[in-house]
């Protein structure tokens, strides 16, 4: 499977079943996300697989910025895209979900988690 089919069932899922109300974090967030870390990271052997992954479900969880457990949405965010990785896309490589939940983890500025792979940083 090619990363824009990737792509366009990840989107399809998020239409189709992402309930939330924060219209700077939507699908086309997403998507820009992913043109984004395109660019970046152009030439570093990066798995381009698992950063696409991170990209789409990097706010899978995305708590307001004055919530109170704020500092916890990247932990849930990475559960949940295990979750969504291993029983709704069950033909995800098994061997690539903990690299993209770290890197979702990874991602938040507030939940102080170390980048420990080249897709997460």
């Amino acid at each position: 499977m090619t990363l824009t089919d990737w792509q366009l069932r990840f989107e399809k899922w998020l239409h189709d079943t992402w309930q939330h109300d924060d219209k700077a974090h939507d699908v086309a967030h997403l998507t820009r996300v992913w043109q984004s870390a395109q660019r970046i990271m152009v030439g570093t052997g990066a798995d381009e697989l698992v950063v696409l992954a991170g990209c789409y479900f990097h706010d899978i969880v995305n708590l307001p910025k004055n919530h109170p457990e704020r500092h916890l949405a990247s932990a849930q965010a990475a559960d949940e895209t295990r979750r969504a990785l291993q029983q709704v896309f069950t033909d995800f490589p098994s061997d690539k979900i903990e690299a993209v939940a770290h890197a979702v983890h990874a991602h938040s500025f507030s939940a102080g988690v170390t980048a420990e792979t080249l897709e997460a940083k």
